[in-house]
């Protein structure tokens, strides 16, 4: 049967959901710690399929993921060993349903995502677990390089993103940090720091079991990616930058100062800003190659998309 689009991401239709349904109760390995209820569908940004689940011994409640890539399960199961306070509890995962090439993971289901309840905390939380991410990746850096599961980002990856932006027209002088993008790779790459980081750092992408204003960020759906640091949470703040959305500014400065807080390197102040300038410029025009300009309006309006975007192309051509 038929389960997977032209994309990787499972058909969610009611015969192939169905089929990975009983797949998932021929597979013992998780029946034998958990009651499987129903598939929960996902219609944006995800290439897996979800199912809610129960803990058999605790009555605890579960999240059963499936179609997760290899790189993520070793990435999961690494971290599970090495920094467990960092994601939601792992109850078991594998390679394989039923003897079908298709990997999955039991979560502890984690109910609260960060949102703007924390009012402006929730970035320092995902920016604090993010550094945390970094710091329990590079322990396992090598071990990642010789099983195949770390991609590192390079000049011409970060070149073919922005021309994909620029198909689409982004505000500003967009052309302008293209055209600049060699002499400012070479910089950025100078004064900040390659990392292994989460690589799609996001508030999707992080969870938190306390209700504000209290809790640390667990993060999920990683790829890990080994890139100067300052990349990273470019993007939590390009995907949130709203005039009303309390601290969701500077946020690469502000990760800048917990790295510092935990040892960690960090440019000095003034290239700190320039480097914040220039990354976020760059990821506003990656962006926009992602959503063009008309995102979902009860997510952002078109007007503050579009001038949050293109303030940060134009500091960026200017930087």
């Amino acid at each position: 049967m038929k389960i997977f689009d032209e994309n990787g991401k499972i058909l969610l239709t009611p015969a192939s959901i169905a089929y990975i349904h009983q797949l998932l109760l021929a597979e013992p390995a998780i029946t034998g710690i958990a009651n499987m209820t129903r598939p929960e569908i996902q219609e944006w940004g995800s290439t897996a399929l979800h199912f809610a689940a129960t803990a058999i011994e605790t009555g605890e409640s579960l999240l059963v993921k499936v179609n997760v890539p290899q790189d993520q399960l070793w990435w999961t199961r690494e971290l599970t060993k090495n920094c467990p306070e960092l994601l939601p509890h792992v109850y078991a995962t594998g390679t394989q349903l039923a003897g079908i090439p298709l990997g999955w993971t039991v979560w502890e289901r984690v109910f609260s995502g960060l949102n703007p309840g924390w009012q402006g905390r929730e970035f320092e939380m995902l920016l604090e677990a993010d550094v945390k991410f970094q710091q329990a990746a590079k322990c396992l850096e090598q071990s990642a390089r010789e099983a195949g599961v770390l991609h590192e980002l390079n000049i011409e990856e970060v070149s073919r993103d922005l021309e994909r932006g620029m198909s689409r027209r982004p505000p500003g002088p967009a052309a302008r940090v293209i055209e600049r993008l060699g002499q400012d790779w070479h910089w950025v790459t100078t004064v900040c720091e390659f990392e292994v980081c989460h690589g799609d750092l996001h508030m999707a992408n992080a969870l938190c079991r306390s209700i504000p204003p209290d809790g640390e960020a667990l993060l999920i759906d990683y790829h890990p990616v080994r890139m100067p640091w300052a990349i990273e949470p470019a993007k939590p703040e390009i995907l949130n930058a709203d005039p009303s959305r309390v601290g969701c500014r500077d946020l690469i400065i502000k990760q800048g100062h917990i790295r510092t807080k935990h040892g960690m390197s960090s440019p000095k102040a003034d290239d700190l800003k320039r480097l914040q300038t220039i990354v976020l410029g760059w990821s506003a025009i990656h962006m926009w190659g992602y959503i063009g300009s008309n995102p979902d309006p009860l997510w952002r309006t078109h007007t503050i998309w579009r001038d949050e975007n293109e303030a940060y192309i134009a500091a960026a051509a200017q930087a």
